[in-house]
C-alpha cells in the first residue's frame, strides 16, 4: 500500500514479493484458534472471579465477548489482501489506468484500517498478557516492526531472484541502494519509538507513579547488547553508500533484522 501511494521504481521491483507474502496471510488467521481456545489461561484478565481493581477498572474493553469479538478485525486485512492482488493480476493482464487510481484510493484509506487493526491486535494478544501495564505507543511500535522485517524479508528474496528471469534485466544497483535507505529509516524510527517508551517507563517507574514494568528487571547486559546488535551496527553500516549497493554486501544485512 505504501509503494502505490508513493510510487518508484525501487519498490516496484519487491511488489510481487510482497504481493506473495500477503497471501499467507489468511494462514495466520487459523492461528487466532488456540488463542481463544487457550484465553483463560493465557490471559489473566478473563478468569472469572476477579479482584484486582485495576484489572476490574478495565472490564468494559478486557473482556473474553468483547475480546473475542474485536479478533474479526483481523478479515479487514484479509479483504485488503484479497482486493491488491486481485487487481494486480488484472493489471498483468492488461487492466486500464483505472486500476491505478484504485490502488490509491483503498491504500490510503486500507493504511489508516491497517493501523487501527494493529494496534488492536497487539494490544489485545501481547500487552494483555499483562493487564496492569500499559503503552500508548505499544502499536505503533508492532507497525514500524512488521515494516522493517517485511522490508528486510523482501531484500533477501530480491537478492536471491535478481539473477533470474525477468528480474535480472530490471534490478540495478540504485534499486538496492534506494531499499537500504528506505529501510534505514524504519531503523532510526524503531529506535526512537523504543527508546521513548523505555525512556517514560524509566522515568515513571523511579518517581514511583507505575508499575515497574519486566524490561527494568534483571541484569543491563542483555538490554545493552540487544540495543547495539539491533541499531548501533546496523545504523552505522546502512549510513555507507557502497554497502546498500553491492549485492556481496547486503546479502547478511537485512538477515541481521529479520
Amino acid at each position: 500500500m505504501v509503494q502505490h501511494l508513493t510510487g518508484g521504481n525501487w519498490a516496484l521491483v519487491i511488489r510481487r514479493i510482497l504481493e506473495a507474502g500477503s497471501r499467507t496471510l489468511p494462514l495466520m488467521a487459523v492461528a487466532v484458534l488456540p488463542l481463544l481456545a487457550g484465553m483463560k489461561w493465557l490471559y489473566s484478565w478473563s478468569r472469572p472471579g476477579q479482584t484486582d481493581s485495576v484489572i476490574l477498572s478495565k472490564h468494559l474493553y478486557l473482556n473474553p465477548v468483547f475480546s473475542s469479538e474485536r479478533r474479526f478485525l483481523f478479515c479487514v486485512l484479509v479483504l485488503l489482501v484479497h482486493l491488491l492482488n486481485k487487481w494486480s493480476r488484472n493489471e498483468d493482464a492488461g487492466g486500464n489506468a483505472s486500476l491505478w487510481a484504485r490502488f490509491e484510493g483503498l491504500s490510503g484509506g486500507g493504511l489508516v484500517l491497517y493501523g487501527f487493526t494493529v494496534t488492536f491486535a497487539s494490544v489485545d494478544w501481547v500487552m494483555s498478557l499483562e493487564p496492569r501495564w500499559y503503552s500508548t505507543i505499544y502499536g505503533m511500535l508492532f507497525i514500524v516492526g512488521q515494516a522493517l522485517a517485511a522490508l528486510a524479508f523482501s531484500i533477501m528474496a530480491l537478492i536471491r531472484l535478481s539473477s533470474r528471469e525477468p528480474l535480472s534485466q530490471a534490478v540495478r544497483p540504485s534499486y538496492f541502494q534506494d531499499l537500504g535507505s528506505f529501510l534505514l529509516a524504519f531503523v532510526m524510527l524503531w529506535a526512537y519509538l523504543e527508546f521513548s517508551q523505555f525512556l517514560i517507563i524509566w522515568a515513571e517507574t523511579f518517581r514511583g507513579n507505575s508499575v515497574v514494568h519486566p524490561a527494568l528487571q534483571g541484569t543491563w547486559g542483555e538490554s545493552d547488547c540487544c540495543s547495539s546488535a539491533e541499531f548501533a551496527l546496523p545504523f552505522f553500516l546502512l549510513l555507507f553508500r557502497n554497502v546498500k549497493r553491492r549485492q556481496a554486501l547486503c546479502c547478511w544485512w537485512p538477515g541481521w533484522f529479520w
